[in-house]
């Protein structure tokens, strides 16, 4: 599945062919910095919520940017798992569970909600997805409480 020259083997199908390959690796390697300078643009006109969708939207965009090389390199089995994996795991980890199972009075970083999730599911096997974050949800709760309620207080007599 891999490029090769064009049959007749004369001057300007072959400069076509050498355009063709350096556009196509110019537009993959500026990929990146592109899609920056749309956020960058982007990124002050939304509101939180709506960055937190995009953001998942972008996470799940990169796996899915990495399957399809894997799809052209001819890998295709490999470029359909890591395809599933960006957009069901991925993407319904950040836009669908985490909302369900975190609701909007307790805030938590999408790192420790991932890292809950990831816990969970090491510990208690599929129950783990809805028991780690949870669990994390309590001691994240606790700790808030103890610092409000024994916080030290000045000492104000003289």
């Amino acid at each position: 599945m891999g490029a090769s020259l064009p049959a007749d083997n004369s001057i300007v199908s072959v400069s076509e062919f050498t355009v063709n390959v350096a556009v196509t690796c110019g537009l993959i390697l500026a990929a990146p910095i592109i899609v920056l300078q749309a956020w960058l643009f982007l990124a002050p006109a939304l509101r939180p919520a709506e960055k937190r969708v995009v953001l998942g939207v972008l996470y799940a965009g990169v796996c899915l940017f990495a399957a399809g090389i894997l799809y052209v390199t001819g890998h295709p089995y490999w470029s359909l798992f890591l395809a599933l994996w960006g957009v069901v795991v991925v993407g319904l980890v950040d836009n669908v569970i985490k909302p369900l199972l975190i609701k909007a009075g307790m805030e938590m970083r999408s790192a420790v909600v991932f890292f809950s999730l990831i816990g969970g599911l090491a510990a208690f096997g599929a129950v783990g997805l809805v028991v780690g974050p949870l669990v994390v949800a309590l001691f994240l709760a606790l700790l808030r409480i103890y610092r409000r309620d024994f916080k030290l207080q000045p000492d104000t007599r003289a």
